[in-house]
């Protein structure tokens, strides 16, 4: 009995292989021109998380320290910083840089984002101890297809995503 067992054991044959390696070739080939086509609008999302990250980061850092801390952007470079005041209040700037600078136009940059522009920032915001910043600032960022974002932050050190800049 255990001879009619070991006969009959299950198996793919080369054929279902070859089959199911050919369905899979053909839906890459149809997936990978719209995944293409998505990649800027994923790049501008992951640059509007980073930037929302780096403020949330500043603003826990001025608490937890008892310094300002702000972002200073750099829109004909396409770059930010973050930077540690000197002071809880009224810190002379710029202040010391805290980890890397963020250069979305370099590629040889951790933060590098292929085609990402920083267009306009009001102010640098700059948040103090309390966890406050010192005044609302806009910033807006933008892919080469389009696609735009601002990122608000408010006096209370709120920080909101909009995906269009009316």
């Amino acid at each position: 009995m255990n001879d009619r067992l070991l006969s009959h054991q299950n198996a793919f044959t080369m054929i279902e292989i070859l089959v199911i390696t050919s369905i899979i070739v053909i839906l890459a080939t149809l997936a990978g021109p719209a995944v293409v086509h998505m990649m800027p609008g994923i790049r501008l999302n992951s640059t509007a998380q980073q930037i929302v990250n780096d403020l949330q980061f500043a603003r826990m850092r001025s608490i937890a320290t008892s310094r300002e801390f702000r972002l200073s952007f750099n829109t004909s470079a396409e770059s930010y910083r973050i930077e540690e005041g000197n002071k809880s209040e009224g810190s002379n700037w710029p202040g010391a840089l805290v980890d890397l600078e963020r250069r979305l136009n370099d590629s040889s940059n951790l933060y590098y984002q292929k085609n990402i522009d920083i267009s306009s920032v009001t102010q640098d915001p700059v948040f103090n101890p309390k966890g406050l910043c010192s005044t609302a600032s806009t910033i807006k960022i933008q892919n080469g297809d389009g696609g735009r974002k601002k990122i608000t932050i408010n006096l209370a050190g709120g920080i909101k995503v909009y995906d269009t800049w009316d």
